[in-house]
């Protein structure tokens, strides 16, 4: 005896838009989540975080700011500190050591949408 199964491979087709749009309302929940909780001191992290919606049925939460993750994950360790200016006077780049301990905020919005879900 045998069983054979065969799918049709248009049904996925039909619900790849109605995925996407649920996958894309989700990362909507969580970025409003990690803004509520985001480390604020001069508010650029905050205002950074962006949801987009990279590829079919994908989306992510993403910053352009360098120091993202090391707010999400901490940070200890050599870092170099590239020339700049402070209140007006030049400061010249420079090796500082950096001890920064984490202050998870995707992480736990993510969470807190993956209980709600279940």
């Amino acid at each position: 005896m045998a069983v054979d199964l065969q799918i049709d491979e248009g049904w996925l087709d039909q619900l790849k838009p109605a995925i996407n749009t649920m996958i894309v309302k989700t990362m909507t929940e969580v970025h409003k989540d990690a803004e509520a909780i985001c480390p604020v001191e001069h508010g650029d992290l905050k205002a950074s975080l962006t949801v987009i919606n990279s590829a079919p049925m994908q989306a992510r939460i993403t910053s352009h700011l360098p120091y993202c993750a090391a707010v999400e994950c901490g940070f200890h360790g050599e870092e170099y500190v590239r020339p700049h200016m402070r209140q007006g006077v030049p400061v010249r780049g420079h090796m500082r050591r950096g001890n920064s301990p984490e202050q998870p905020f995707l992480r736990p919005a993510l969470y807190r949408e993956r209980e709600l879900t279940v």
